[in-house]
């Protein structure tokens, strides 16, 4: 604690948790990114490398405490998540689009998002 600098105690528990909850925060920045377009690339790029390297050391611990292996599972979320708006980046590039798979436009059912994109057509 002494070497940390900080004025009030701070356990592992409470400094793992800020770092997996900081990875939502990169990863929604990430995503404002993207929906500019293919110029937001390199930017979006490097929110990718910071939750991956955030996700990875949390993986090479021997264990989580307290709990915190809930969180990984969120991580992983928002790492999909990035990765996905890098390959939907990498098809407009390309002159690609990616299309919604037909009736989930207008079904507006609040269904969980998989993570999966739907076919790709020419633009």
């Amino acid at each position: 604690q002494a070497q940390s600098g900080l004025s009030f105690p701070m356990g592992l528990h409470e400094y793992l948790g800020g770092l997996m909850d900081l990875t939502g925060e990169v990863g929604r920045l990430a995503i404002k990114a993207a929906a500019r377009g293919r110029q937001a690339v390199p930017e979006v790029e490097l929110h990718l490398e910071c939750v991956d390297a955030i996700h990875s050391s949390a993986r090479e611990l021997p264990y989580l405490p307290n709990g915190l292996g809930k969180k990984m599972g969120a991580l992983r979320s928002t790492l999909a998540k990035i990765e996905g708006a890098l390959y939907e980046l990498a098809l407009l590039s390309q002159g690609l689009r990616v299309q919604a798979p037909r009736g989930e436009e207008e079904a507006g059912d609040g269904g969980e998002d998989t993570g999966e994109s739907g076919p790709v057509s020419r633009m």
